[in-house]
């Protein structure tokens, strides 16, 4: 007999609603009520323009803005377009043309839409994994957080903003409270190919948890199949989700075996199958492989998890170490190496720091290259400790696997094994999968702690929702909407694509037909501005990680030595006719040194098209270039 259906309650529809709310309203705000003297770009943070122009991708007959010149796909490929994840979009953008819908609205819906069923998704997975703690781990992995949305106002009353030095030594706790790849999901929001992903993820895990344990084909069936799908969106995240799955099924002991392994096997085939199905497709993009293995070259930083996490970690250690203890031998000899780990990382990561003076700005990266390596002795030691231990009590806890899954994705997050050979596969982006074993954990921590101390544990979880809540309403207004904002200037203005000066937007009405330089300044790429606004192509820009036949690394560099004061009228002539440029845009939100620009006015082959206050656009005189060169 199937246990009876137990209704979703209400506070959570709310809790889901509200936060699905935020990307439309953000969308609405920066499209018809910018700040005053600003004008809207028309993207919403620096990979936007990626995202309109995949859902634009069947209106345009797959057109690129970021195609070269020289280009064997010319400027129309469905190749540039082979990423599984960008199709999401142009599904979006095929709708809002069939609803006659602006298309920066609809990727606020879209985006909005994508976090809904993310966090419903993850809701269902709890009920079915973890019934006990469902309600309060969901509590907390929507609304809690750290301490940063809370400094930031203590901050901007002091007057702190403006001061020299604020953005780096406010970034530890901004990039994972405010940015992508936070702990919390509300950040993710902007982020379709990963919420629609997770979505699939976990519900397809709930599917097969609720298959093992009433043995129901059809459903097992049915969770396989979006889990594929899953992966073949997102491989990541597939791929990541797995293990949660196979480390759930390890601890379910009242389970046969044989019935366990098989299960984790037909889990492992569907991500395997859309792995494969999705690595091919994306192998036919010219840039995108290329791009994220040299621009995603990072690790977790610990001292920004440790930031965002800290009251999280009041609890959860006392979780892991209770719980650890009473696993059998062979989970625990992992758990304890795990944590042997993490152990010893931490203490060397402190001591380099402490030894080269970082303690104020967060430079972590180095630090992980450095200690990585010999951290794996701590690991050693802690997987003999765990296999010399007696044989534990009967009494297992019941997020035991919940550890494993923590522990696991935190120590490959932080690592840079190989003394940096490990980055290549971007171990930060696992810092998303650390949101929810956190809050679980917290979830059976603070319940525990009910027990004996109930004052204590009501002012731990007010002070994880409390410090949750101010960072969400300070992420939402300051970092992902435009309140408060002056075009191109700080804090942390290389997160704001929103907005430009109305000078830029006079001047970009000037532009022409042709090919477009402009300087790869973040907070707005004006490459993305200029390639969204007005159809142009151009040569760099944020989307040129996905939809160019270029290596941007290159460009970048070779942009910024032309519009460096060093660089010679033969290296500017070179690039031109290289990349067959016809327009060169110094912005106003972005100036370029006066002395460059006085160089580029005594250039012959470039005349002055528009001109407002520091925004000035010039025109590539095609016969001039053509003498000289």
């Amino acid at each position: 007999m199937r246990p009876a259906k137990t209704r979703t309650p209400r506070w959570v529809w709310l809790v889901i609603v509200v936060l699905a709310s935020i990307e439309p309203l953000t969308h609405v705000w920066i499209a018809h009520f910018p700040p005053e003297g600003a004008v809207p770009t028309g993207l919403h943070n620096p990979d936007s323009g990626v995202f309109l122009d995949s859902m634009r991708m069947f209106r345009t007959g797959f057109y690129s803005p970021y195609a070269s010149c020289r280009s064997a796909y010319g400027t129309h490929s469905v190749a540039y377009f082979s990423v599984p994840h960008l199709w999401l979009y142009g599904l979006a953008g095929s709708l809002s043309d069939l609803l006659r819908v602006d298309t920066f609205l609809a990727l606020g819906v879209a985006n909005g839409l994508g976090l809904f069923c993310y966090l419903f998704a993850v809701y269902r997975f709890l009920r079915k994994a973890l019934p006990s703690q469902a309600n309060l781990a969901f509590l907390l992995f929507t609304l809690s957080g750290g301490p940063g949305g809370v400094l930031y106002l203590l901050t901007a009353v002091s007057g702190l903003h403006g001061a020299a030095g604020f953005e780096a030594y406010f970034s530890r706790y901004a990039s994972y409270e405010f940015m992508e790849g936070a702990l919390s999901p509300v950040p993710l929001a902007m982020r379709l190919y990963y919420t629609v992903p997770f979505a699939l993820c976990y519900g397809a895990l709930a599917a097969w948890i609720e298959a093992l344990r009433n043995r129901c084909p059809r459903t097992f069936v049915f969770s396989l199949a979006l889990m594929l799908l899953g992966t073949f969106l997102n491989i990541r995240v597939g791929t990541a989700l797995s293990v949660v799955g196979a480390s759930w099924a390890w601890f379910q002991f009242d389970k046969p075996v044989q019935r366990r392994a098989y299960a984790i096997a037909a889990l492992a085939v569907a991500v395997v199958v859309g792995a494969f199905a999705g690595w091919t497709m994306m192998r036919m993009s010219p840039s995108f492989i290329r791009g994220t293995l040299n621009l995603g070259r990072a690790s977790m930083h610990l001292s920004r998890f440790v930031s965002a996490a800290l009251v999280h970690l009041l609890i959860v250690p006392g979780v892991i170490s209770r719980g650890i203890r009473g696993f059998p031998r062979v989970p625990r000899a992992v758990g304890f190496a795990l944590a042997g780990y993490v152990v010893a990382f931490s203490v060397l990561f402190c001591g380099y720091q402490v030894y080269y003076g970082n303690i104020l700005v967060a430079r972590d990266h180095a630090a992980a290259v450095a200690v990585s390596d010999w951290a794996l002795i701590g690991a050693a030691l802690g997987l003999v400790y765990g296999i010399w231990r007696p044989w534990p009590t009967r009494e297992r806890a019941e997020n035991g696997w919940v550890i494993l899954w923590l522990m696991l994705f935190v120590s490959v997050a932080l690592s840079a094994f190989g003394q940096g050979w490990f980055l290549r596969f971007g171990p930060q982006r696992l810092v998303l999968m650390i949101g929810l074993p956190f809050s679980i954990l917290s979830a059976s921590g603070l319940q525990h702690i009910r027990i004996g101390r109930p004052r204590t544990a009501f002012a731990l979880k007010t002070a994880l929702i409390g410090c949750g809540v101010c960072s969400i309403l300070v992420g939402s207004l300051f970092l992902q909407g435009p309140l408060g904002r002056v075009p191109g200037q700080g804090p942390f203005a290389y997160c704001h694509a929103e907005i430009m000066s109305e000078a830029d937007a006079r001047v970009l009405d000037a532009l022409g037909k042709g090919v477009v330089l402009t300087p790869a300044t973040p907070g707005p790429y004006f490459g993305d501005v200029v390639a969204l606004r007005k159809g142009n192509r151009v040569i760099n820009g944020h989307g040129a990680m996905n939809l160019s036949d270029l290596d941007l690394l290159e460009t970048e560099k070779e942009t910024a030595q032309f519009f460096s004061s060093k660089s010679s009228e033969a290296f500017r002539r070179e690039l031109v006719v290289k990349y067959c440029i016809d327009y060169v845009l110094c912005p106003d939100t972005h100036p370029v040194d006066d002395a460059v620009l006085s160089a580029l006015y005594d250039i012959a082959w470039l005349a002055e098209v528009a001109q407002e206050n520091k925004a000035v656009l010039f025109r590539v005189v095609t016969d001039e270039l053509e003498e000289q060169h």
